[in-house]
């Protein structure tokens, strides 16, 4: 923003605990209630710090999906993730092994 650059797009996600235990005790709302159990039942399998292959596979349908292109390569993420590698990582959600959200 300092470079006069401006924001075109932002995502906002939300990451829950799926704990069927947690869910029902906690202050939800019936919507993310309904998330959680939808989550469970569908056996989404959630790997903190995945590789970067599936990531990208997510990220090229994100940016096709709103006709954008990626602030960073692969290969650019690949390298800054090895300089922070404690501040760089990929959480992805799969379900049967295929990856479905990051």
């Amino acid at each position: 923003m300092e470079k006069g650059f401006k924001p075109i797009n932002s995502d906002i996600t939300s990451v829950i605990c799926l704990d069927e235990e947690d869910v029902e005790n906690k202050m939800f709302t019936s919507r993310a209630r309904n998330m959680a159990r939808k989550a469970r039942k569908a056996n989404v399998e959630f790997i903190k710090n995945s590789n970067i292959d599936d990531f990208w596979v997510l990220m090229e349908k994100t940016f096709e999906k709103h006709s954008a292109n990626p602030t960073h390569s692969k290969e650019e993420l690949i390298s800054l993730q090895n300089m922070f590698p404690n501040e760089i990582y990929f959480n992805i959600a799969y379900i049967e092994k295929r990856p479905v959200a990051a």
